[in-house]
């Protein structure tokens, strides 16, 4: 007999396979030219000094002095590069709100609150008409899309989809967009995670074009690479862990709080990153996987290493676990219950 919460996991139905894209982005490289017209200096931004950004410059020059300019140089600095570009992802190509995704709270109380973006993407909608921002992209697009190339490659010399897709035992179901901006700040990555009416989910990540010059090999070898498991993990599970969130509720990982606000976001962390340790390990050796664990958040994960060990007893065993989600309430098991402590 399969349990209670097996039966759950299998009544998630398949979806339909997904994707994994590498390019450039219309509505990221509006934001990066309104952020050069205010000047270059919010976190995230990076002035690339190339033949495009100074044609980006050329075109803004003459607007630095615009309305749409001075307000967003007025709002708050957390509502810096990195969270404009996270609001302009939710948008239509042509920067129009959309009924898709709505705004993230956290992101928009960035900036002070809905009314403030509001005004923002109106401002922003205003410049790239004024510069016509979308012909320059269509001019540039070629050279732009050609800087994911790197990334595209990493993905593909690491088998990060093929490594994952076995691990799981089914396919990607989740649409995996990269885009890679020469204003994105090179020590960073934006990633997003969006649910879809069906269940679904809709993964993005932003990388700086330059990303990987400082960090040569270990870069493309296996910081983007765990990068792109991580997220990946997230399309798979997190529906099977919301799934399981009443049996969830009555367990706890012994932390005073939440490593990430929320008990059931902690335990959707908790299991992509024991699977991305996991694919490190079997892509580039233990020393790549305790890299990757050991980066200064251990604390965050004090279960940890009885998860890894978890799962390595689903590797040994996938004739009677085909798939991770056959596993999932072994895994879950790992969190003892409150009551039990």
């Amino acid at each position: 007999m399969i349990s209670v919460l097996a039966a759950v996991f299998l009544a998630v139905p398949a979806r339909a396979e997904g994707t994994l894209s590498f390019r450039s982005d219309v509505r990221l490289e509006a934001v990066a030219a309104a952020e050069a017209a205010a000047g270059g200096r919010a976190r995230g931004f990076v002035d690339p000094k190339s033949d495009y950004s100074r044609e980006v410059a050329a075109r803004m020059k003459p607007l630095r002095d615009d309305p749409a300019v001075k307000y967003q140089a007025s709002l708050p600095k957390a509502f810096d590069f990195a969270a404009r570009c996270d609001i302009a992802d939710r948008l239509s190509l042509d920067l129009q709100s959309t009924t898709s995704y709505f705004l993230p709270d956290p992101t928009t109380n960035l900036a002070g609150g809905t009314d403030k973006v509001e005004a923002w993407l109106a401002g922003l909608r205003s410049l790239s008409a004024k510069a016509d921002l979308p012909g320059l992209y269509a001019a540039r697009r070629a050279e732009l899309d050609a800087l994911a190339e790197p990334f595209r490659k990493s993905a593909e010399d690491m088998k990060v989809v093929a490594r994952i897709e076995a691990y799981a035992g089914r396919p990607v179901d989740s649409d995996y967009r990269v885009t890679v901006s020469p204003f994105f700040d090179e020590e960073r990555m934006l990633d997003s995670v969006w649910r879809r009416p069906d269940g679904t989910r809709e993964l993005h990540t932003v990388v700086g074009a330059s990303a990987g010059r400082r960090h040569g090999s270990y870069y493309f070898q296996e910081r983007f690479p765990s990068a792109l498991w991580h997220q990946l993990s997230h399309g798979y599970w997190d529906e099977r862990v919301e799934a399981a969130r009443d049996d969830l509720a009555t367990r706890t990982d012994g932390r005073k709080d939440p490593c990430f606000g929320a008990w059931e976001q902690c335990v959707k962390e908790n299991l992509v990153r024991a699977v991305t340790a996991r694919l490190m390990e079997q892509a580039g050796g233990p020393r790549a996987a305790k890299r990757f664990l050991y980066n200064g958040d251990e604390d965050l994960y004090p279960l940890m290493p009885r998860l890894i060990e978890r799962l390595k007893e689903y590797e040994a065993n996938r004739d009677k676990y085909p798939t991770l989600d056959a596993f999932l309430p072994r895994l879950f098991d790992v969190f003892p219950r409150k009551d039990a402590r």
